[in-house]
């Protein structure tokens, strides 16, 4: 009976004390254990972050060439647009030249005496019988534009007679109404 008492007795007071001297050793092991993992978790982040960027790098790259094979076919597009532009645009030149050119040409021949249309000769005529009239009438009568052609090529003129404004034909615009009259090429 007294080993069992013994036993009871080394159990209940001095195996804690036993344990707990037993945890404190331990307790260095399991604090270096848990040091040693927190060592290599750091070391696995830090090793996962490095592939991480590599592979992100990567993909920047992949993605950049992409795009610089994209930009690259934007300016060729752009450039054979731009080309087609100035193509069109000596078209342009060419043809306001010609239509410049056509332009003069027709302008010599409309300021010649023989090729007066209608409406000019008209006028003329009309203000060769009456002799003088007030603008407003004639422009009222006639189109504004050969009004200020003959006026411009000075074959009608203002006459100013007691404040009023008349238009008159001139001698240079009866001569070119004779010759019209004489060669009709209306």
């Amino acid at each position: 009976m007294a080993i069992p008492l013994a036993i009871a007795l080394f159990y209940v007071l001095a195996l804690p004390y036993i344990s707990n001297l037993i945890e404190k050793v331990v307790w260095k092991a399991k604090e270096e254990n848990i040091v040693t993992s927190y060592k290599v978790q750091k070391k696995h982040i830090t090793e996962e972050t490095t592939l991480a960027a590599a592979n992100f790098k990567l993909e920047q790259a992949k993605t950049g060439k992409r795009e610089l094979e994209d930009l690259r076919e934007q300016i060729e597009q752009l450039t054979k647009t731009n080309e087609k532009k100035d193509e069109t645009i000596k078209e342009m030149r060419t043809q306001n030249e010609e239509l410049k050119k056509e332009i003069n040409e027709t302008a010599l021949k409309v300021n010649s005496p023989s090729s007066f249309v209608l409406g000019e000769f008209i006028l003329l005529d009309f203000l060769s019988d009456s002799k003088q009239l007030e603008k407003e009438e004639i422009i009222q009568k006639f189109d504004r534009d050969i009004f200020y052609r003959l006026l411009q090529n000075s074959l009608i003129e203002y006459i100013i007679e007691k404040d009023k404004r008349f238009v008159g034909i001139t001698e240079k615009g009866l001569a070119y109404l004779s010759e019209i009259k004489n060669h009709p090429k209306v």
